[in-house]
């Protein structure tokens, strides 16, 4: 009885353990992506402690997300896919074919206006929820960006070009005078002047102190739960 008392203190310590290395440590997300000559590209690594747990991500092309969790040095490769395959109707959804044509394409054109209101009517009234819960709680939201998260831009390139060579010249000279009024580096710009395109490519680097994060978040739930009981009073 006691060695299971002492199996059981010992998980729970552990996860404990685990759970306070969470959060005071800090997590660091590395994000590398490009859009060049029309081909999208992106890399992101996510690491607690880079060689206890970290997950790296990729993006080749636009059907899957390739995925590889190390745990432990352990890794664990799979794959998500980023586009669904359309299914085939049932027999029995398809058009009824001694239905006249103008009868269909009316109650078709019903149903898109009456299912496109209904959205429109959501997406307003989750506005209004939205925007009410912004201003009482944004405060929040504020401190988590300001003193919890930190981004720090590693590499920025790009190769840009506008429909008129004018146009490119007049933007180049806007960038360049911007730039010196910014904290960049390793800025890298090309100008096209022959022909339009737009390519880029960009590496940051966020860092997340999860303590603080939790702890705000956990405020400002308790915070939202006493505001509701006073409205149900």
């Amino acid at each position: 009885m006691m060695i299971i008392l002492y199996i059981l203190a010992g998980t729970i310590l552990f996860f404990i353990l685990v759970f306070l290395g969470i959060l005071f440590i800090r997590l660091k997300v590395v994000i590398n992506g490009e859009y060049w000559q029309r081909e999208p590209r992106a890399e992101m690594d996510i690491y607690w402690i880079k060689y206890v747990f970290c997950a790296r991500c990729k993006i080749h092309d636009l059907k899957y997300v390739h995925i590889t969790l190390r745990l432990l040095g352990i890794p664990i490769p799979f794959r998500l896919p980023l586009s669904h395959e359309k299914a085939t109707p049932a027999p029995d959804t398809l058009e009824d074919k001694n239905e006249p044509r103008f009868a269909r394409e009316a109650s078709g054109e019903k149903e898109t206006k009456e299912t496109f209101i209904d959205k429109i009517e959501g997406l307003l009234s989750t506005k209004d929820n939205l925007i009410t819960l912004w201003q009482k709680y944004h405060i929040y939201i504020k401190k988590i960006y300001v003193r919890y998260v930190t981004y720090s831009f590693e590499s920025f390139s790009a190769n840009i070009g506008l429909q008129e060579p004018s146009q490119t010249g007049t933007a180049a000279a806007i960038v360049y005078s911007i730039l010196p009024m910014t904290s960049l580096q390793n800025v890298n710009i090309q100008w096209d002047f022959q022909q339009p395109r737009l390519d880029v490519s960009l590496g940051t680097k966020i860092t997340m102190k999860l303590y603080g994060i939790f702890c705000t978040l956990l405020f400002m739930y308790l915070t939202y739960r006493k505001d509701t009981r006073h409205e149900r009073k």
